[in-house]
């Protein structure tokens, strides 16, 4: 019993070998160079750029303060979880362990927060009057 896939012949595209589309040189083509795009620069109103300054900071330091919130209970929950498979009553036992470790992550995360203001409001011809509003 012959097969029927045999008797087929294959198309002409398999007969012939690809070529690599980056061998062949073209000549008399244009070359385009793209230039690259410029910055996008933020606009003001007059008088209130330090006031908006300063809310980028502090939205990006509040962002900082849930991040922390985040990394930390993350932490915590890591930490109970392997505790809890280590040893009966783990996770109880190893609660303090786990809560100061978790409560060092925030910590280390929150720390950097008041650098997100500062940045902001040290920058621009209102600044000193912001600063003295802020910090007295």
């Amino acid at each position: 019993m012959a097969k029927e896939h045999e008797n087929v012949s294959p198309g002409p595209a398999a007969s012939t070998p690809p070529t690599p589309a980056a061998s062949k040189i073209r000549l008399g083509t244009p070359v385009i160079y793209e230039s690259e795009k410029k910055k996008e620069k933020r606009r003001y109103s007059k008088g209130l750029k330090g006031l908006q300054t300063l809310e980028r900071g502090v939205s990006r330091a509040t962002e900082r303060l849930a991040e922390s919130l985040h990394g930390g209970m993350s932490r915590y929950r890591k930490e109970s979880r392997k505790s809890s498979f280590k040893k009966r009553d783990g996770a109880l036992r190893d609660a303090p362990r786990n809560w100061t470790r978790a409560a060092g992550k925030s910590v280390r995360i929150a720390s950097k927060a008041p650098v997100d203001v500062v940045k902001r409001v040290s920058l621009g011809q209102a600044a000193k009057g912001i600063r003295r509003v802020l910090f007295g």
